[in-house]
């Protein structure tokens, strides 16, 4: 029993200083990846007093020109982070059809830190130790709109803190 414990202890100690570099970080300049490396997700600052998106991101295919777009959004009466995930979505004045064939994934996103999960924190607070994207690998896998540059590789739902941007 005892060695159990001092086993436990021991990854415990271990993973302690990566969750310390994301306590370090504030949200906005978090970024991502997920277990195997294939997908980055980086946040980018939001102007909450302009823009209705509390948190602004971009997710990446690693190793391909690949990269979507993402936006966060609260919501009343119950607090929530509802996401939404574009790939080349047509700019100026489009139809609700439009955005339908443009719109990847959309849900909701956690924050996990420590023992909790929480909704995302907020701009200038500390960032996540990981993010959960519920569903995301299902819906990357299943997007007609990536064509002939199709990710061979659907994330993880996961994504742990890799670094906080300068």
């Amino acid at each position: 029993m005892r060695r159990v414990g001092l086993a436990v202890l021991g990854i415990v100690t271990w993973l302690a200083p990566a969750f310390a570099h994301a306590a370090a970080c504030p949200q906005e300049k978090a970024i991502y990846r997920d277990r195997d490396n294939a997908y980055e997700l980086a946040f980018s600052p939001v102007n909450t007093d302009a823009e209705s998106n509390t948190h602004r991101f971009k997710l990446s295919v690693q190793g391909t020109k690949l990269s979507m777009d993402g936006y966060v959004q609260g919501s009343t009466p119950v607090n929530t982070s509802n996401g939404i995930i574009f790939y080349h979505c047509p700019d100026g004045d489009v139809t609700d059809s439009d955005i339908k064939k443009c719109t990847v994934w959309q849900g909701f996103l956690y924050g996990h830190s420590g023992s909790r999960i929480d909704i995302l924190p907020a701009q200038r607070k500390d960032a996540a130790d990981q993010i959960l994207i519920a569903g995301l690998g299902l819906a990357i896998d299943q997007f007609e709109g990536f064509g002939k540059d199709k990710p061979k590789l659907a994330p993880w739902d996961v994504l742990d803190f890799k670094e906080c941007t300068k």
